[in-house]
């Protein structure tokens, strides 16, 4: 186990480890996410998100849910931040990273509550940590970056989640949120 001491080091990893998906598309490292990026931004919409649903009735923590983003990808400090490729081909990727908290000594009930996706603040993290990689795509397509297959595969997951009840009340603040990079989504 980690100790607490090394949490730093941790935290390091995830400020310093590119998100993989992008270098594998052309971003050069100079412009690469990190995975603590991701996870701020991905955090932020969570609160945001949830924020909006608390004032439309739905009883939700703010709070839970960006903690819950915030601590999402935390693992790949470890693990690293494998490509989709790869974790479709892992034969148990969720339990490899749970063994990654377990190591970091801190944060499994966190991952848990986020990967058994049952309360309502995991799935906002999970839509959260969807948009936060949309987002990202369509600032990479503004640079000319050919970032597509990966904005189409998730902004169809955010889609069909805002579908859903209660996600379906805040689709006109997740429009509000994409309004500025005026790409065509659909």
């Amino acid at each position: 186990m980690i100790p607490h001491m090394e949490l730093v080091e941790v935290i390091n990893g995830a400020k310093n480890l590119g998100r993989t998906g992008w270098s594998q598309r052309g971003v050069p490292a100079a412009l690469a996410e990190t995975v603590s990026q991701h996870s701020f931004e991905a955090a932020i919409l969570a609160h945001f998100i949830s924020s909006k649903l608390a004032s439309k009735g739905v009883t939700v923590n703010p709070d839970r849910a960006a903690t819950i983003a915030l601590f999402h990808d935390l693992a790949e400090s470890l693990v690293g931040d494998l490509p989709r490729w790869s974790s479709d081909r892992v034969a148990d990727k969720e339990n490899m990273e749970r063994e990654a908290f377990k190591e970091i000594g801190y944060g499994v009930e966190i991952f848990d509550e986020y990967a058994e996706g049952i309360t309502l603040e995991a799935k906002v993290a999970k839509l959260a940590d969807m948009l936060s990689t949309v987002i990202q795509s369509l600032r990479y397509e503004s640079m000319g970056f050919k970032v597509s297959s990966i904005r189409a595969s998730y902004w169809g997951k955010v889609q069909e989640m805002l579908k859903t009840h209660p996600f379906n009340s805040v689709k006109a603040e997740v429009d509000e949120i994409l309004k500025p990079y005026k790409l065509n989504l659909e």
